[in-house]
C-alpha cells in the first residue's frame, strides 16, 4: 500500500523491526503483504512476507523495495493503471546471495480502497 505520508519511526519499529532505507532520503511510506503466485520462486521478493517500504515516483513510473539487505534486494518498477499498478520486479544479489536464474516478473496491484494505514497493523499481527 502506497502511503501520501511517512509512517512516524515508532509505527515503523513497531510493523517491521527489520527495515531500514535502501536509498538515501528514503522515507517509509508504504507497507505491503505479498502471496507469491509462482511456484517454485527463485529470488528474493516474499523473502518477508510482510515489510515496510518507501516508494517515489521516477518519471512516470512508481519504484520501491521489497526486500534489501547489503548484499540482495528486490525492487519493483509499476505503473498506475486505472485498476492499480502494473510493472516489473527483479530480485539482485552478490557473492553468496547472486541468482544464477533469470528472476524478472510480473507485478500486478489492484486498487481495493484508499489507503488505510491500519492496514499495515493488521497486515503485520497476521504472524509473519
Amino acid at each position: 500500500m502506497l502511503l501520501a505520508e511517512a509512517l512516524d519511526r515508532r509505527a515503523v519499529k513497531r510493523l517491521d523491526s527489520s527495515y531500514y532505507p535502501s536509498t538515501s532520503g528514503e522515507r517509509p511510506n508504504g507497507c505491503y503483504e505479498l502471496t507469491p503466485v509462482q511456484r517454485p520462486y527463485v529470488g528474493y521478493a516474499g523473502f518477508s512476507p510482510f515489510g515496510v517500504t518507501g516508494w517515489h515516483y521516477e518519471e512516470d513510473s512508481v519504484t520501491f523495495p521489497l526486500y534489501h539487505s547489503p548484499d540482495a534486494g528486490y525492487a519493483a518498477i509499476v505503473k498506475p493503471t486505472p485498476g492499480g499498478l502494473f510493472g516489473h520486479g527483479m530480485s539482485w544479489g552478490v557473492g553468496a546471495a547472486a541468482l544464477t536464474t533469470p528472476n524478472r516478473q510480473t507485478i500486478a496491484a489492484r486498487r481495493t480502497g484508499d489507503a488505510d494505514p491500519q492496514l499495515c497493523e493488521e497486515w503485520a499481527t497476521r504472524g509473519h
